[in-house]
């Protein structure tokens, strides 16, 4: 790449201040939207397409779940909330015409006691929510090369927030709350259930640190792909002479080397302090450096360099907003996983879920007033520093969309259940990859996959991106430079653009779900 396309490019995303967070918010509630929305239609047209053409359902899945937030952030912007009323309605009318048909099964000729009725299946809210910050992630960091992308919805500069910035917060809370630390606790919870019912557990004996005794290797060895693919990228950006925003990590370091770096710290505390302290020890975290930054001046290190020149000298100094912002992300990182330990305790009952889903909402409202007070009273939302108002932001952001999605599954699991929807065809998924729901007196049960379902794999998306959602990540990347060294983006009219990302996005869903069929997991550590 010429340095002056390089220079116009990396001008095309510096110096911008961001959007509210109301704009944020509706635009990736689409998302949990989507996934009600696409089992609706696939109410509304019926189940043939399940059995028949799985590539069909892969391009239904594309259009259902992926082209919403596209086009709410693209050609759509201005009339975001009309796509918003559009799928809602659909949702709606999709409800109302099942409730007019036959029940699809034998379910709803039960009658089902809701106060009673036992779940006894793990709901995967967070896997959508994970396999959703993947989506539209690759979706976003090819899309603000191009002008129908929105300035307000990139990175701010410094304070402030758009739409991208909440994508590597995003990503440290999904690690976070499906890290082994998170899961220890069903760890602890089935191995009490175990010892109650008078069953020996040969997994991890020993004492409550026994699965932790060389988690320092276990985390060397889990970040290692980390920060080879974080060299493999400064190299490879180095040697094309690709776009880079100083400001957002600095000269060398990435995404990558961020998240390994985390990952590395919050063992060694796990190695001193106990796993049950994680989220005091990431809010104590989280205020010092807040109380560092501003008491401290170590904001304006970090954006002036140590001699206040903004130079870029020296290792530390080159990649100050990289490796200061650590500290922050360490935070969330620590208070995820708490809040992970909290969600992936098992729970049967329907109505404990219904009180966790009021539980979350009312998290999420104290969150909001905390980020606020925090704002006002120390300083606004960075993600250049990753303060402790953008890890209250953050966190805030996560139990808001978490609650979407429980939601979302809350809805679907009461309509599958009364026959409105077909449980041949289970939420954002099908019956291979999906196992189906069944009622069996007072118990919501998960039926076995038979011997054909078991040799079989399906073209979901969403099964595909979470067999291989590293791989999915890379693939984007590896996809949006490719565009950005065959064309000028920034010179690109605004329906070729939307052509241009529209068969991105397809591209990219269309490979990870070719491996998904042929069962290539990318993870080989």
């Amino acid at each position: 790449m010429d340095t002056d396309s390089r220079l116009e490019r990396e001008q095309f995303v510096s110096h911008l201040n961001g959007t509210t967070t109301i704009e944020i918010l509706s635009l990736t509630s689409l998302m949990p939207i989507s996934i009600l929305f696409r089992q609706c239609v696939i109410a509304l047209i019926g189940i043939k397409l399940n059995r028949s053409n799985q590539w069909s359902r892969f391009t239904l899945d594309v259009a259902c779940l992926c082209l919403p937030f596209l086009l709410s952030c693209t050609i759509m912007y201005d009339y975001c909330y009309v796509l918003f009323v559009t799928m809602i309605t659909i949702i709606v009318a999709s409800i109302l015409w099942r409730y007019q048909q036959p029940p699809r099964h034998s379910l709803s000729k039960k009658k089902i006691d809701f106060n009673n009725l036992n779940v006894s299946c793990q709901l995967k809210f967070i896997s959508y929510y994970r396999i959703e910050v993947n989506i539209c992630t690759a979706i976003a960091i090819l899309a603000v090369d191009f002008k129908i992308f929105p300035r307000c919805l990139a990175k701010a500069e410094t304070y402030g927030h758009g739409l991208m910035d909440i994508g590597v917060g995003c990503f440290v809370l999904a690690a976070a709350i499906v890290a082994p630390e998170a899961r220890y606790s069903i760890y602890r919870y089935n191995k009490k259930a175990q010892t109650a019912r008078g069953k020996d557990n040969n997994l991890h004996q020993g004492n409550a640190s026994a699965p932790f005794s060389s988690s320092l290797v276990k985390s060397l060895k889990s970040i290692m792909p980390l920060v080879v693919i974080g060299v493999g990228r400064l190299i490879a950006t180095a040697g094309i002479n690709y776009q880079l925003h100083v400001s957002e990590y600095g000269v060398h370091w990435n995404f990558f080397f961020t998240l390994a770096a985390i990952r590395l710290l919050a063992s060694l505390i796990f190695i001193i302090i106990p796993i049950s302290l994680s989220g005091l020890i990431g809010a104590c975290i989280g205020v010092f450096y807040q109380v560092t930054l501003t008491n401290y001046n170590l904001k304006d290190v970090i954006i002036s360099g140590f001699d206040g020149s903004g130079g870029r000298n020296g290792i530390i100094e080159a990649n100050r907003e990289g490796i200061f912002s650590c500290i922050g992300y360490l935070s969330l990182y620590l208070i995820g996983i708490e809040i992970g330990k909290q969600l992936l305790k098992p729970i049967s009952s329907l109505t404990r879920w219904l009180k966790v889903l009021v539980t979350l909402i009312i998290v999420d409202i104290v969150l909001w007033e905390l980020t606020w007070f925090n704002a006002e009273l120390f300083e606004p939302v960075s993600r250049r520093f990753a303060n402790f108002s953008y890890v209250l932001w953050m966190l805030a952001f996560m139990a808001f969309n978490i609650f979407m999605y429980l939601l979302v599954e809350l809805i679907s699991t009461y309509f599958t259940m009364t026959g409105n929807f077909c449980e041949e065809m289970p939420l954002a998924g099908c019956s291979v990859c999906t196992p189906t729901l069944e009622l069996r007196d007072t118990e919501l049960k998960m039926t076995k996959q038979d011997s054909s379902d078991r040799n079989r794999t399906c073209a979901c998306l969403y099964a595909a991106i979470e067999r291989n959602q590293l791989g999915y990540f890379l693939l984007a990347n590896v996809m949006t430079g490719s565009v950005n060294l065959s064309m000028n983006t920034i010179r690109v009219d605004n329906i070729l653009a939307a052509v241009i990302l529209v068969g991105y996005i397809y591209a990219v869903s269309f490979i990870i779900v070719v491996l998904h069929v042929n069962k290539v997991t990318t993870k080989i550590w």
